[in-house]
């Protein structure tokens, strides 16, 4: 195995870690509050589509497609047309930054916050 193979893994692993951790911290404060946005279903539509992010990312799928269409092609639905709408509807970003202290947040926010020439 590649060194720079292994290290992306290990990238790729580490943020899938990292979204879910933060993203459990989010949703437990929100769940706490009773807010609606913390639902079970969200939570499974997140860690499902971190799943088949981690399925189609590493072995045994990703060495199989460099040597076979179907895999590449199966390896593109999962993460395109399957894991990538998941996420999306787990609301990952609202609940992540509810997971945040008040500090990171702000800081978070103010970068966000489109720029006003006009004020």
């Amino acid at each position: 195995m590649n060194f720079s193979i292994g290290l992306m893994r290990l990238v790729i692993v580490g943020l899938i870690v990292l979204i879910g951790t933060l993203y459990w911290r989010g949703w437990q404060r929100l769940r706490r509050s009773g807010a609606p946005l913390a639902t079970g279903a969200r939570l499974s539509l997140l860690v499902n589509s971190l799943l088949l992010f981690l399925l189609a990312t590493l072995p045994p799928l990703y060495t199989l497609s460099h040597s076979l269409l179907y895999a590449r092609a199966l390896q593109k639905i999962m993460v395109a047309m399957v894991a990538a709408p998941l996420f999306w509807l787990a609301c990952p970003v609202h609940v992540i930054l509810c997971g945040l202290s008040f500090a990171w947040r702000q800081q978070i926010l103010v970068w966000l916050r489109p720029a006003r020439w006009a004020g």
